[in-house]
């Protein structure tokens, strides 16, 4: 798994980096989507939902998944497709639904296992082949991205 600005911190504060096992219900609120910030993993209507109603830390959303961070432990939920589509709406016009979100548990398959056999790299002859083809892929713009965070005694 790549190492990402969250796992970094849990590293640097030795927190143990923890798969979710139950599913999390997440009640957002009018309230929590106004004071939200877009494109912002900490700052979200979502992040600031569990922060309202739960005893963590802080909360991380990112594209496919979601951090919460506790005060021994880093636990780690996926994002259903349409808790993603929420977060890409939200972040490009800060437009998001009020109610319950679930935030699922990671299933083992998805669970830290490092890759066994590297990513094969794609010959010059399926590029051109894709290149020929008259169909254009959607590609999502204007979404959250990782960063780093700035320190704030600076």
């Amino acid at each position: 798994m790549p190492e990402t600005y969250v796992t970094r911190r849990a590293h640097e504060r030795d927190l143990e980096e923890v798969d979710a096992v139950k599913p999390l219900v997440v009640e957002v609120t009018a309230r929590d989507i106004k004071l939200a910030k877009a494109k912002n993993s900490k700052e979200c209507a979502l992040a600031r939902a569990v922060k309202r109603t739960m005893p963590v830390k802080a909360a991380y959303f990112l594209r496919t998944i979601a951090w919460l961070e506790f005060p021994s432990k880093m636990v780690r939920y996926r994002l259903s497709h349409s808790v993603q589509k929420e977060i890409v709406s939200f972040d490009r016009n800060k437009m998001m639904s009020t109610g319950e979100y679930v935030l699922s548990p990671v299933s083992p398959t998805q669970a830290h296992k490092p890759r066994t056999k590297p990513r094969s790299k794609s010959s010059g002859k399926k590029v051109l082949e894709r290149s020929k083809r008259s169909v254009t892929a959607h590609r999502l713009v204007d979404v959250r991205v990782q960063f780093e965070p700035k320190d704030e005694g600076e």
